[in-house]
């Protein structure tokens, strides 16, 4: 049933996009306990016999992966000795004609060797992922129970944040 729900969720774009290419990748992928789990994660029943929901406060949007896409981009000069650059570019002609262009620059290397160096633009495009993970909870506690969590939290150098009714309480 769960499956039926998620899938009309998905049709009427009730789904965030994130989750739906997670579901296009697992499905595309044939991966089907990828697909189940995140049908059972994020899907919660509306009540006995009503139906289920996208939860967009379940576990599943807490600890969220998101794509993540770079292009980029490097020039870099590249230096060859003379008569190498004469043959890449099919003669002394042909070489002469590129220094008084600008194409290809002479430079002196720090050892005193001439070299003709030309400028390559490399591009290119890093694909991964990152991963981030929130977990939280809901609880009141007394005074003494708070310092003591307190203590222990900052000991671990973590945040945390007394909820105004907490404050008071302190």
């Amino acid at each position: 049933m769960k499956h039926y729900y998620f899938l009309q969720a998905l049709k009427n774009n009730e789904v965030p996009d994130v989750l739906a290419e997670l579901w296009a990748e697992a499905k595309d992928s044939n991966n089907k306990k990828v697909q189940t789990k995140l049908i059972n994660g994020v899907m919660t029943s509306k009540g006995k016999g009503k139906g289920f929901a996208v939860d967009i406060q379940s576990p599943v949007f807490k600890e969220m992966v998101t794509k993540v896409e770079k292009r980029f981009f490097r020039l870099t000069d590249v230096g060859i000795p003379r008569c190498v650059m004469a043959g890449k570019l099919g003669g002394m002609e042909k070489l002469d004609a590129a220094l008084e262009s600008g194409e290809v620059k002479e430079v002196v290397a720090e050892d005193g060797n001439k070299y003709y160096a030309f400028r390559e633009l490399r591009v290119g495009k890093q694909v991964g992922a990152e991963m981030s993970r929130t977990v939280s909870t809901n609880k009141n506690i007394n005074k003494g129970l708070a310092d003591k969590v307190s203590g222990m939290i900052e000991s671990l150098n973590w945040s945390f944040k007394f909820s105004a009714a907490q404050e008071k309480a302190k």
